[in-house]
């Protein structure tokens, strides 16, 4: 499975959620998916609200520009980013440190 795909025409990013990590930050890829920590606890909302606020700033827009589409209740959550293309989203994800993706076809 790919972690950068196109749904309904915007770019959307598929992650592993790990909560009340250390910190919010990319952590490599986990079963073919992007692999996120997040400092905030899986109560109320926190730690969704977090990876929203964490990829805006990543990719350089509003909190209001990234969405949430899939997964609410659970680790495995799906993004849509907006106004940007599968290719600038995979470009800054590869110049991220610690985010190369795996060798080889992913699961």
């Amino acid at each position: 499975m790919d972690q950068v795909v196109t749904i309904k025409g915007s770019t959307a990013l598929r992650k592993s959620i790990q909560a009340n990590a250390k910190r919010t930050t990319f952590a490599g890829f986990h079963h073919g998916r992007l692999k996120m920590t997040v400092a905030a606890p899986p109560v109320d909302g926190k730690a969704n609200n977090a990876i929203l606020a964490y990829l805006a700033g990543f990719f350089g827009l509003q909190k209001s520009e990234v969405q949430l589409v899939g997964g609410q209740p659970s680790c495995q959550k799906t993004c849509i980013l907006a106004h940007l293309k599968e290719e600038k989203v995979r470009e800054k994800l590869m110049d991220f440190a610690g985010c190369q993706p795996p060798t080889g076809s992913m699961p």
